[in-house]
């Protein structure tokens, strides 16, 4: 159950502190003697900006013995940022906290993580309960439970350690900024009884009993049933079925599961699975092609459209990362076309040339990625810009495009010389990116060496973020999508179909962050908005795609308690 601070402390815990604001804000800076004792050892030094001083008092700043100094916060950045405390669960002995303290921008190497709740961190008064990979922006973060306030008075970040005595609870009401204080530690409290780490996930839940496989309507009960899940699928949008496909398990691609799931915390997925290859079916799938845009036999591309989904800017991470590591249950497919159909194995398993067999390959012995980048700025075009953006953050020498493929990007241009339009229709979208050698283990460049992340912008990253895109026809249509595929997608094929599966993969991942346009006709023109978002019918505004709702926002009714057999 998502916890807040209870709604009378809010209420006056952000008035006084709005009231308390003062020009030349300052912060207490400082981290408990616990963080520097370990700060290489511990990788801490890798995350955060060393405070004014480690000490035994940034627990009780304020004590009359206390070491600990404010700093000068910077006002560059107008009306000012927060001040942050934050409280950390140590993994060190029951009940050990590491307390942090100081001015947003100086906490994090790599910054604080700008969306959602802990975006909100920078300008909004209020404490929540994290994890801390949930905060920062990037580097490896461990798992662990942070109550994280942000409060914009002078030195409002002060406040005492939590087992306060009633006698200085007493004298925190002296002042108004003491009361304010008061109220924080309060709130504090509140969350800290409520909202604890994650809870242990219980014994896995038994095998499912037959591999799993088509119809996928039957396959995602199954997949509930073997999780102990009870939902309505009839509320869902109906699970698209295509003419044609194997009734028999084939290519690899079916799987056993198990799974387990925990009870429900704040910022906690709460289920995880396993799956088992079901090797015996390993004769190569025959599938037909995919009339939907022409997409033929890139069934992959299905996984990806359904894993941007996960881009939407209200998603919290937490919830992004546990749907992503369940979609990886789902194989990779590589599929080629014989005679109008296609022939189709999944990783580590390819196609045969003559699409008979399915022959398994040797993936390359690749180096661990390294730490993640901050959020780049909201990308845009023209498309020259757009890729210029994204290969100079990720610093992705390999895919600064040559003259021929400028030439090429050239080509798809808005009608008549038309400017692009300010960023709109939830198209704009922020990258982070994290990198690792091309050379694998023998020296060769089998690597692919970058990794990325995108989230959509929306109104809060620019003020037309999110208003539906007018544009005029290309090529006399409103199909954006399926016209740049026409100018540079036969390029793009026959690049990728000469790559090793870990280039073909990591660079088709790329390529897949590009926007993704849905358009209708409208007065003669083309309003659009870009995946997992769409136009409405009367394309004056963009709407959530319902293949990319949660659950909860069909109305659907989930029962965690479910028993395994009622599918």
């Amino acid at each position: 159950m998502q916890i807040y601070c209870s709604g009378f402390l809010v209420v006056v815990f952000v008035a006084l502190h709005h009231l308390s604001v003062v020009a030349g804000r300052k912060c207490f800076s400082c981290m408990s003697r616990y963080y520097g004792a370990t700060w290489e050892f511990a990788g801490y030094e890798r995350l955060y900006l060393e405070p004014r001083s480690f000490s035994d008092y940034c627990e009780d700043p304020q004590s009359r013995v206390s070491d600990v100094l404010p700093m000068n916060c910077d006002e560059d950045d107008p009306p000012g940022t927060n001040c942050i405390m934050f409280v950390e669960d140590l993994k060190i002995g029951t009940g050990a906290r590491g307390y942090v303290r100081g001015c947003w921008n100086s906490i994090f190497k790599w910054g604080f993580n700008r969306t959602g709740l802990a975006g909100m961190l920078k300008h909004k008064d209020f404490c929540q309960r994290f994890n801390l990979s949930q905060l920062i922006a990037g580097g490896k973060a461990h798992e662990s439970s942070v109550l994280a306030c942000s409060c914009s008075g002078h030195l409002c970040n002060g406040a005492a350690s939590l087992r306060s005595n009633s006698a200085n609870n007493a004298h925190l009401l002296a002042s108004t900024s003491d009361f304010v204080m008061k109220l924080w530690i309060l709130s504090a409290i509140v969350l800290v009884a409520a909202a604890q780490e994650c809870p242990n996930y219980p014994p896995w839940r038994d095998w499912t009993d037959t591999c799993l496989w088509l119809p996928l309507r039957e396959m995602h009960e199954k997949m509930m049933g073997a999780c102990g899940i009870g939902m309505n699928l009839d509320s869902l949008p109906p699970v698209p079925e295509f003419e044609g496909m194997p009734t028999e398990p084939c290519g690899h691609c079916s799987l056993k599961m198990r799974c387990r799931t925990r009870p429900e915390a704040e910022g906690c997925f709460r289920v995880e699975a396993e799956k088992q290859t079901c090797h015996e079916h390993g004769d190569v799938c025959t599938f037909p092609k995919i009339e939907l845009r022409d997409l033929g036999c890139n069934y992959r591309l299905i996984k990806t459209y359904f894993g941007q989904c996960l881009s939407r800017p209200d998603l919290p991470e937490w919830r992004a990362e546990g749907i992503k590591k369940l979609q990886a249950l789902v194989g990779d497919m590589n599929c080629i076309e014989k005679d109008d159909q296609c022939k189709c194995c999944c990783h580590p398993y390819k196609p045969s040339v003559d699409g008979s067999t399915c022959e398994e390959q040797t993936p390359p012995v690749c180096e661990s990625f390294g730490d993640w980048n901050d959020w780049s700025k909201c990308l845009w075009m023209p498309l020259e810009e757009l890729q210029k953006d994204v290969t100079d953050h990720c610093a992705f020498d390999a895919w600064k495009p040559t003259e021929k493929h400028q030439s090429m990007l050239s080509k798809f241009q808005l009608p008549g010389g038309a400017e692009p339009p300010e960023k709109c229709g939830y198209c704009s979208f922020k990258l982070k990116c994290r990198k690792r050698p091309f050379e694998d283990s023998e020296g060769k460049k089998q690597c692919f060496p970058i990794e990325a992340e995108k989230k959509v912008c929306d109104s809060d990253d620019c003020p037309t973020c999110t208003d539906v895109c007018t544009l005029p026809k290309v090529l006399d249509s409103c199909d954006y999508s399926k016209t740049l595929a026409k100018v540079v997608g036969p390029k793009v094929k026959a690049v990728l179909k000469k790559l090793p599966y870990t280039m073909h993969h990591g660079l088709a991942n790329m390529l897949g962050m590009m926007p993704h346009t849905e358009c209708i006709e409208k007065d003669g023109e083309c309003k659009c908005c870009c995946h997992p978002y769409k136009p409405n019918a009367e394309g004056t505004a963009c709407e959530l795609n319902p293949v990319c709702m949660m659950p909860e926002e069909h109305g659907v009714d989930i029962d965690w308690d479910a028993d395994k057999s009622f599918f």
